[in-house]
């Protein structure tokens, strides 16, 4: 389901996903990156005040939190009539789930 890969090398661009990143992860939640969208599942219920601050909106189709990087947003990804799933998503986009990075991270420290 997800590939190995480093925060390490994260771009300037990135700097943006790093923080909004950081504000969750004491949240205690999944969190995981699909492209350059962040994913947020779990028990978000009792932290929704929360991402929404952190500038996260609710898919009540994939019942998630999700996170599109201020460049990005407004672009056109898919047609309007298409929905897709998590599992297409992941596949086209890839999937990195920040615990397990922030792990293999301190690893090669």
């Amino acid at each position: 389901m997800s590939k190995a890969t480093s925060i390490i090398n994260w771009s300037k661009e990135d700097a943006e996903l790093e923080e909004t990143i950081r504000k969750l992860e004491p949240l205690g939640l999944n969190i995981e990156i699909c492209g350059q969208w962040v994913w947020v599942h779990g028990d978000t219920k009792p932290h929704a005040r929360t991402l929404r601050s952190a500038g996260l909106k609710w898919s009540s189709k994939k019942q998630a939190w999700y996170y599109i990087p201020q460049a990005l947003r407004g672009r056109p990804w898919q047609p309007s009539s298409q929905s897709w799933d998590m599992s297409t998503i992941r596949t086209a986009h890839g999937s990195r789930i920040v615990n397990h990075l922030r792990r293999n991270l301190a690893a090669l420290r």
